[in-house]
């Protein structure tokens, strides 16, 4: 069995004076937010065992945060330059690239690939929009990450900070 949790980054400032989209950084809310889910993960046994991000200033920050409040070693944060402002077909080649070793993954992005990309895994879930820093997790009883997009994924959960 593989899991996979898609992450969107947390809550930066859109209008951070003197810095460009790549280079926003989070602002408290978004510090806040990642404190939760961290808790949420390790409440439900779901800490992964790779956290592939985005190289943007707000998605890498994100991810260090998590590690840091799971208690896990920087080393688990792979940057993919794809997974910047990506197309949902970047975030699967992503996860297809991963070790067949690990069985549990992050993927830290944005929106809007990642809202799509959750509507398109799971048949029965819908999901409108992922806000800031929640967290879409899918379930596979695949052997090999190459067959992630055609073997079979069970919805997981849903979360959004202060959310459900």
């Amino acid at each position: 069995m593989k899991t996979v949790l898609f992450i969107r980054h947390a809550s930066s400032s859109p209008d951070a004076f003197g810095y460009g989209d790549f280079e926003r950084p989070l602002n408290e809310k978004g510090r806040r937010e990642v404190l939760e889910m961290a808790e949420y993960l390790l409440q439900r046994e779901a800490v992964p065992g790779l956290y592939i991000s985005s190289p943007a200033k707000r998605a890498c920050k994100t991810v260090e945060l998590l590690l840091g409040h799971l208690g896990l070693p920087s080393h688990l944060m792979r940057k993919d330059m794809t997974l910047y402002l990506p197309g949902p077909d970047s975030i699967l080649k992503a996860v297809e690239a991963v070790s067949d070793q690990i069985d549990n993954i992050a993927v830290c992005s944005h929106n809007p690939a990642l809202t799509q990309l959750a509507n398109e895994m799971v048949g029965n879930v819908t999901i409108d929009n992922m806000p800031p820093c929640s967290i879409f997790g899918i379930r596979t009883p695949i052997e090999k990450w190459l067959d992630f997009q055609k073997g079979p994924r069970e919805f997981w959960f849903f979360k959004t900070p202060g959310g459900f």
